[in-house]
């Protein structure tokens, strides 16, 4: 369920995580989340962070960086529906 969930929501970048990057660089990011996925837009030059809460996929929170790791925008949600979470990110 976990997984579905990312790559709706991340299916447009390019993910740089699988390892490559350590979690405790990022979850700063997250406050209390766990992370669960870090991407990389290659156009925008941004990295996307994207974290559950509750140990419950439907509590998530995604996190915009610029190159430079500056906060651009941040958006905490509770969806339960897999589509729902697609659309508000589409």
């Amino acid at each position: 369920m976990k997984r579905l969930l990312i790559l709706l929501v991340c299916s447009a970048m390019t993910s740089i995580s699988n390892g490559q990057i350590q979690s405790a660089e990022w979850e700063k990011y997250l406050e209390d989340g766990t992370l669960e996925e870090v991407t990389y837009d290659s156009v925008s030059g941004s990295y996307y962070l994207v974290g559950f809460y509750d140990g419950c996929a439907r509590n998530f929170k995604m996190i915009k960086l610029d190159s430079s790791r500056n906060e651009i925008w941040s958006a905490t949600r509770v969806y339960c529906l897999a589509n729902e979470i697609g659309s508000f990110y589409s």
